[in-house]
């Protein structure tokens, strides 16, 4: 797959003026590619062309077909495909509502843990996502520290995404996880003030699932997102 497009030829200085993709992102492309078809995700790759025009592409001939597309990206370039057949879904603006900051945070352990430790949860496993106060921090931070088959702690973006995980010693798909996501963020619901910084995942049997949600009941620990 190239970086260049057919524009490239036509106009050598198209986008000479953009800066160069950072360092630490173009770093997560090649795992990415190796990634979202392992969780089942259909990934189109074009040469010569950019990820706008395979998506307008995708997008008309579904039109056609009578088939409604969801286009999800940050880029408002998109927005012109926008009609009764295509929504737009600006997949980095804030606040979130809790249901899909939970989906997103899922998604992205999903794809870490194939990334570091190449397991894949299979449907008996659970995977459940819980914002964090500060005992669940020291509570997650605990359950880190257990002896664990295999760790791993990163920052990438100064920030942006910053993780940490540790690994069961008897089973690859339990693990606990603590992140941040851009610092946190403000959730949509609520009076404004629900800003959500850190956040647990547990995964592995639904045994460790029943544990979370006493703590989650007890309301000293652990609150879901909401």
């Amino acid at each position: 797959m190239t970086s260049s497009s057919f524009r490239d030829a036509i106009y050598p200085q198209y986008k000479a003026t953009r800066q160069a993709m950072p360092e630490e992102l173009a770093a997560q492309i090649d795992p990415l590619l190796e990634t979202i078809p392992a969780l089942g995700w259909p990934l189109v790759c074009v040469d010569g062309v950019e990820a706008d025009d395979v998506i307008g592409t995708l997008v008309r001939e579904a039109e056609k077909r009578g088939i409604d597309s969801v286009i999800s990206t940050g880029d408002k370039d998109l927005t012109q495909l926008v009609n009764e057949h295509v929504l737009w879904v600006n997949t980095m603006a804030v606040p979130l509502d809790g249901d899909r900051l939970e989906q997103l945070i899922a998604l992205m352990v999903r794809g870490l843990m194939f990334h570091h430790w190449g397991v894949i949860l299979g449907p008996n496993m659970f995977l459940q996502v819980l914002s964090l106060t500060k005992h669940g921090e020291i509570f997650f931070a605990g359950y880190s520290k257990l002896n664990a088959k295999q760790r791993v702690t990163n920052d990438i973006g100064k920030g942006a995404l910053v993780y940490e995980a540790a690994q069961a010693v008897d089973n690859d798909a339990i693990s606990v996880w603590q992140m941040s996501l851009y610092g946190g963020f403000t959730m949509a619901s609520g009076d404004g003030n629900d800003f959500m910084s850190k956040f647990g995942v547990f995964t592995g049997p639904q045994a460790i699932a029943d544990r979370a949600d006493e703590r989650v009941a007890s309301g000293k620990f652990i609150v879901r997102p909401s």
